[in-house]
């Protein structure tokens, strides 16, 4: 493998700062394409193949071979609970899960990736170096009004709304979750922030401010959770025409708040990246969890 040296490092960073308005809409519009043709493949494609793996599960000569492959009785009943479960669970919240193991392995990656003298890490301070020098201040002054769509207050207004709008509808086992979903993902944030205790970016603008530490972004997983968990509840109470939409919608919100932190040197990529992660296996794993409990519901 070819490893990048420093001086190529800093010159991809400043190519793609004197590009940044591009680039972020790029990624804008390639994240809501790519969520949307997920979702597209997920509900025309998912179901027939969930129904078929469970029409494996179910013939008594795959139990019969899975029970025998075991030692001891106890793990025989074990392992047949599991195919049980695994059929139980259904096609949603099996790709929670799946997803939310892969935005855990993500996240292990970014902390090992982060050191200062990795590639990562001078990556990061190159590319914040270089949006300093090309960013214009009318520039920052427009991202600055768009970050706002990820602070805590406005987040923590939204979820309230979906918490109550949820208790009154009578949905109160799913109201709680989220309640404890939203309230659970920024503890896990603070925990993290404190934990690895990592420096901002230098910056030289005052058109935001900040405090505490940087990894992983506290927008960036919080505009993740709260609009992902937004974005589900309404796929989950509206018509199919509609989830299209809204998966589109919800990504594009969500990248730009991450986006705008990064050109606002507020925090680092790898930042961003780490803090969509911690909020995808989280959400990921609360929305497997409410998926379970309606299908348990509608079976």
């Amino acid at each position: 493998m070819i490893v990048p040296t420093l001086n190529e490092t800093v010159a991809a960073a400043d190519y793609i700062a004197s590009h940044a308005l591009i680039v972020l809409l790029l990624l804008t519009l390639a994240g809501s394409c790519m969520s949307a043709l997920g979702w597209h493949l997920i509900l025309k494609s998912a179901p027939a193949v969930w129904a078929a793996w469970s029409r494996t599960l179910t013939r008594p000569a795959v139990e019969r071979a899975w029970l025998r492959m075991q030692s001891l009785r106890y793990v025989g009943s074990a392992c047949k609970g599991t195919l049980g479960a695994a059929r139980f669970l259904g096609i949603y919240a099996a790709c929670s899960f799946v997803a939310a193991l892969v935005a855990v392995a993500g996240f292990l990656e970014l902390v090992e990736a982060i050191d200062v003298d990795g590639r990562l890490g001078q990556f990061d301070h190159a590319l914040s170096a270089a949006l300093g020098r090309h960013l214009s201040d009318a520039v920052l002054q427009a991202l600055a009004i768009v970050t706002h769509l990820g602070d805590s207050w406005l987040l923590s207004t939204i979820s309230g709304a979906i918490v109550l709008t949820l208790w009154f509808k009578r949905e109160r086992l799913l109201a709680l979750a989220c309640l404890v979903a939203a309230a659970g993902g920024g503890t896990l944030t603070t925990v993290l922030k404190h934990y690895f205790a990592r420096a901002r970016p230098v910056r030289e603008h005052l058109f935001t401010t900040v405090g505490g530490y940087s990894f992983p972004s506290g927008h960036a997983s919080g505009s993740m959770l709260v609009y992902g968990l937004l974005g589900y509840l309404i796929v989950r109470h509206t018509p199919s025409q509609w989830h299209i939409l809204t998966v589109i919608v919800t990504m594009a919100v969500i990248v730009f708040v991450g986006g705008s932190r990064i050109l606002l040197q507020v925090h680092f990529l790898s930042d961003v990246l780490a803090g969509w992660a911690s909020a995808t296996a989280w959400l990921a794993l609360w929305i497997a969890g409410m998926e379970v409990v309606r299908r348990r519901t509608a079976l």
